[in-house]
């Protein structure tokens, strides 16, 4: 599946999601983990959905603190 159509999904896998954001799927599942990045269920095959937009605006956030020097363990914080 393309992009163009994986950006008209609802829900992506974390692979979809990673592809859809120019993210590396690891590091998707990282911040799952984390807590930092919901994710909605897991599906049959234990791969974590995500909703797209905001899933997609979470990670620019994300992005964005980065960019302005704060460490993961800060935005885990600004996320508790």
């Amino acid at each position: 599946m393309g992009i163009r159509e994986l950006r008209k999904k609802e829900h992506l896998r974390k692979n979809e999601l990673a592809k859809v954001s120019g993210t590396r799927a690891s590091t998707i599942k990282y911040y799952s983990e984390l807590g930092i990045l919901p994710f909605i269920q897991k599906d049959k095959r234990l791969s974590r959905v995500y909703e797209r937009v905001s899933s997609l605006e979470r990670l620019k956030e994300i992005r964005a603190f980065k960019r302005k020097g704060m460490s993961i363990q800060e935005i885990v914080q600004l996320y508790k």
